[in-house]
């Protein structure tokens, strides 16, 4: 099989993935209003406000999903990659998240970091991701996250560990597919595109990410990279 076909597999399976996913939402919407004008015709108007919830909830379902749409197909950067800081990348996207680790009274730490071969907003957007993704799926009262790398032969490989809920071995690879969640969207927020969006980058910048997961334990999310070496300096 060749790129170009992988490719047209790819985005034919995104499109049925997305048709399936923006559906509920519209359909929500318009059985509210449906709802809310029969209640108007009838005069009763005691389940109004729960429409209207409904119609928000939908709404920024609807949102969600066409803000991860607008992150999935950005561009790739038209400018040359340089030499990124992880530590940079990772300070940033703890700042960016501070409200969302105080709510949730996280503990997140990262050892020293090493200078990659990259772009740094779409990195920020990776790490900000994934240090998300290990607080919202966190069962503890005081989530821990932790962050560190190591080298081998020119490749960094960034870690991101936490004491979270864990996933199945079976669902390792399905979670990077777009608009697969393991829970509903009841229970944890978003679109179903993070981990998606995460290995995209990743292979934009010819590296890869993977999960290592035990139930009750916790996962591990690896993302590597190439090192910048001289373009460091």
């Amino acid at each position: 099989m060749t790129t170009s076909d992988q490719q047209k597999i790819n985005r034919a399976t995104f499109m049925r993935a997305f048709v399936h996913d923006i559906k509920a939402p519209i359909r929500h919407i318009n059985m509210s209003t449906t709802f809310i004008s029969e209640d108007m015709v009838d005069g009763t108007y005691d389940n109004i406000d729960e429409h209207l919830r409904t119609i928000s909830r939908s709404s920024d379902r609807m949102q969600d999903i066409v803000s991860g749409l607008e992150a999935y197909f950005a561009p790739e950067p038209d400018i040359s990659p340089e030499a990124v800081s992880l530590d940079t990348v990772v300070d940033g996207a703890i700042a960016d998240l501070s409200r969302d680790i105080t709510t949730a009274n996280a503990d997140v730490v990262s050892n020293t970091l090493p200078h990659v071969v990259g772009f740094q907003k779409e990195l920020e957007r990776l790490f900000d991701c994934l240090i998300k993704n290990a607080i919202q799926y966190s069962a503890s009262s005081h989530p821990r996250v932790r962050i560190s790398a190591s080298s081998d032969n020119g490749i960094c490989t960034i870690s991101v560990q936490d004491d979270g809920l864990g996933i199945l071995e079976k669902h390792f690879e399905l979670i990077f597919e777009p608009f697969k969640r393991l829970w509903s969207k009841d229970e944890r927020e978003g679109a179903g595109l993070g981990l998606t969006i995460c290995r995209k980058i990743a292979q934009e910048h010819g590296g890869e990410i993977w999960c290592e997961s035990e139930i009750g334990v916790g996962s591990t999310f690896f993302v590597s990279l190439e090192e910048a070496g001289e373009l460091a300096i």
